[in-house]
């Protein structure tokens, strides 16, 4: 199994590039990025005023390993799901979601917004997921959690992420890894008369979260 900062994902030159075959590069990869500020030029400019320079940024497709920038590209689901929160009116309500965010086991990275009024949110999801089932997740991550400044409208597979810097990102790896490996063991048991959730039949490993510290889908069974 590919622990969680090796996993591969795929990053378009910028957002114009959708058809180019993309770099493929590790999520540890991709924190030092942001971490040390490898775009860090074009997002001062950015922060300051020129919103254009947002569409040449490196584009990153947490979802995993794309042929191509469309639905239809998706090869391998990586396990990772992107969030938008933006809108915040300002810095301190923007710092207070960040916190409250933290403390959601979901999170795997979370970092400050190339235009530095908004947070990205990397979140943990069955890497057996795909271009049909990955909107189903992030509705029914918004329904769970109900968060403030929450985009909705980032459902899809092949949602962008512009690479941005944040010296602070915030990474969850191990933890996050526990609290998975807890809902699959807890999940291999058989299911029990009152369970509300099942997984599908295809899905060898359990895909959806039966303890009340998870988001629940609804999957028919």
């Amino acid at each position: 199994k590919t622990i969680m900062k090796d996993q591969k994902v795929s990053v378009f030159k910028d957002l114009f590039k959708a058809s180019d075959v993309p770099f493929v590069l590790s999520l540890g990869k991709i924190v030092e990025r942001i971490k040390k500020g490898t775009s860090k030029n074009k997002i001062d400019l950015i922060r300051n005023g020129d919103k254009e320079k947002k569409k040449r940024l490196p584009s990153i497709v947490f979802s995993g390993v794309f042929s191509e920038r469309n639905r239809k590209g998706l090869v391998s689901h990586s396990g990772l799901m992107v969030l938008d929160f933006d809108k915040f009116p300002n810095t301190d309500i923007l710092k207070e979601q960040q916190a409250i965010l933290k403390q959601n086991k979901h999170v795997v990275l979370l970092f400050i917004s190339p235009s530095g009024n908004g947070l990205k949110a990397v979140v943990r999801v069955p890497d057996t997921l795909n271009e049909e089932t990955h909107p189903k997740y992030f509705k029914a991550f918004n329904k769970q959690f109900k968060y403030d400044y929450f985009d909705i409208s980032n459902s899809n597979v092949d949602r962008v992420c512009f690479e941005s810097y944040d010296p602070d990102i915030y990474v969850n790896y191990e933890n996050n890894f526990k609290v998975y490996q807890a809902w699959r063991d807890k999940l291999t048991r058989p299911l029990e008369v009152g369970d509300t959730l099942r997984r599908p039949q295809h899905i060898k490993r359990p895909a959806v979260p039966l303890s009340n510290k998870a988001y629940a889908v609804e999957i028919l069974a």
